[in-house]
């Protein structure tokens, strides 16, 4: 036979007694102290908040290099028209304008004089140096081919586009 009993071992959620249930011969199972909190999240007033710190460090961002992107030549390879006076320098005495050039650039005059006599590659050398610094497009390839590599006809056109390019750096930041 079962009997239901009142027993002061535990009390519920609303603070009664607990009904125990015993059977002759059993013994009740122990009660334990229920949780002191609610089972569902309490809102936290301003004093019990707790002050938490997330550091989020972003290393770089998808399809980013950290560098501008290459901009254009300000003019093209033929684009001679658009200064006249370069042009005809470059055709007619390219020592003269590739001296212009390198001491406008921050070189000696008479290593770029020299150099263009004996070997083409102080235009090549201006050209890559100019196209680095200047966040320029373009690949070491194309520039050995324009200044004499493959190609010795695109040598004064080559020089016109620098001059072109020195000109118009000066023109809007003031230096090269």
């Amino acid at each position: 036979m079962t009997s239901v009993g009142v027993e002061k071992r535990g009390q519920g959620d609303q603070g009664h007694d607990v009904p125990t249930v015993t059977q002759p011969g059993m013994v009740p199972p122990p009660q334990y102290p229920g949780p002191q909190q609610a089972p569902w999240p309490q809102q936290v007033g301003p004093s019990q908040q707790m002050n938490t710190t997330t550091n989020i460090v972003i290393t770089g961002q998808p399809g980013s290099s950290g560098r501008p992107v290459p901009r254009e030549w300000s003019s093209g390879l033929c684009d001679c028209f658009t200064d006249m006076g370069s042009c005809m320098l470059a055709y007619c005495c390219p020592c003269y304008l590739q001296c212009e050039l390198a001491q406008d650039m921050g070189e000696s005059c008479c290593e770029a004089c020299l150099y263009n006599w004996c070997n083409p590659g102080a235009l090549f050398g201006m050209r890559v140096y100019l196209r680095a610094k200047e966040n320029i497009k373009g690949t070491l390839w194309n520039d050995f081919n324009l200044t004499g590599g493959c190609c010795s006809c695109c040598y004064c056109c080559a020089l016109a586009q620098l001059a072109r390019e020195v000109k118009y750096i000066k023109s809007t930041k003031g230096y090269v």
